[in-house]
């Protein structure tokens, strides 16, 4: 019996002939595949009713510790800029003095349509 090699197969020939089962029996494959391993993740993970129990068990104990909870003695002490900050003092203008000022309160804004200056190119 002649041993076949692979570049004695015609693989053009075998697809044209049998490419449509090659291809329903590789998808029925990875079908098969998904559902196993959905039906192993499904029975491996805990039940609804566990996952509720574990979230009331984590709930009681955070509702607990929230009424238990004592504040500690340097939470009392108020910083000094905190007490400060009730009665606010103005800021001296002198202080964050600026060159040229943000906004011309005197001038009123020009709100005719003019031509841009368009400038030329500069060569030298």
């Amino acid at each position: 019996m002649k041993k076949l090699k692979m570049k004695d197969f015609e693989f053009k020939q075998f697809f044209i002939q049998k490419g449509e089962k090659v291809g329903l029996w590789v998808c029925v494959g990875i079908l098969v595949l998904l559902v196993v391993f959905t039906v192993k993740d499904m029975l491996g993970v805990p039940s609804a009713s566990a996952n509720a129990d574990e979230i009331q068990e984590l709930s009681k104990k955070g509702k607990n510790l929230i009424v238990s909870s004592q504040p500690t003695e340097d939470i009392k002490v108020v910083p000094e800029q905190i007490r400060k900050a009730d009665s606010p003092q103005p800021v001296p203008e002198q202080q964050f003095a600026m060159v040229h000022p943000l906004f011309d309160g005197g001038a009123t804004e020009d709100r005719k349509w003019r031509s841009p200056a368009v400038l030329a190119m500069w060569r030298s």
